[in-house]
């Protein structure tokens, strides 16, 4: 069983995550105001960017960190880069919450972005250009950037550039998480 150690500035968001991470069949441990006693207990630490700022160094000793972001700037910051091994919304729904403990806990570096979570469909939708909009779609349906260059009679060249601004706009850094987030992006019909 994995424990998780989790600190929140915000009781109820806390209590919340808590209730998931219970609910998931994880050890859950946390403290509203003393990280530092589950600091070297726990297997993973679930943390806001102030909690995660305000450990101890550790170089490279102790728990793997997986820091809740609220904003793209939390997630260019080099110090939260340095200090985390994974990164999800504090918006992410309930299974990409679980994904990422999981993963980070096994090791691997994880990264839901505030971008790939899609509360509001037509926000996301407004970032992006027409044309833009038209590329991600077809990467959501599985196409290849040569395929989507005959289907939309643009060049693959094309392809690669609206890609590009793609990625950029969305904070993305390699084609896995442009393919997770084109797919996210794309609304639920139920």
């Amino acid at each position: 069983m994995i424990s998780v150690g989790v600190f929140d500035r915000s009781p109820v968001y806390l209590r919340g995550l808590v209730a998931v991470f219970a609910a998931a069949g994880l050890d859950v441990r946390t403290s509203m105001v003393d990280s530092e006693s589950a600091f070297w207990l726990s297997d993973l630490l679930v943390l806001d960017p102030p909690t995660v700022l305000s450990l101890p160094d550790r170089h490279s000793v102790g728990p793997a960190v997986l820091t809740l972001i609220a904003t793209q700037e939390d997630l260019a910051d080099p110090r939260l880069r340095a200090a985390s091994q994974g990164f999800v919304s504090r918006h992410a729904d309930v299974p990409t919450m679980i994904n990422a403990v999981w993963r980070v806990a096994r090791g691997e570096s994880f990264v839901c972005a505030v971008e790939c979570v899609r509360p509001d469909h037509t926000a996301t939708a407004a970032a992006l250009s027409p044309r833009e909009r038209q590329v991600i779609d077809q990467i959501a349906g599985g196409l290849t950037h040569g395929q989507i260059a005959r289907a939309l009679g643009i060049s693959r060249h094309t392809v690669d550039t609206y890609v590009k601004r793609i990625r950029e706009k969305r904070g993305l850094g390699n084609k896995a998480q442009l393919a997770r987030a084109a797919v996210l992006q794309q609304p639920r019909a139920y």
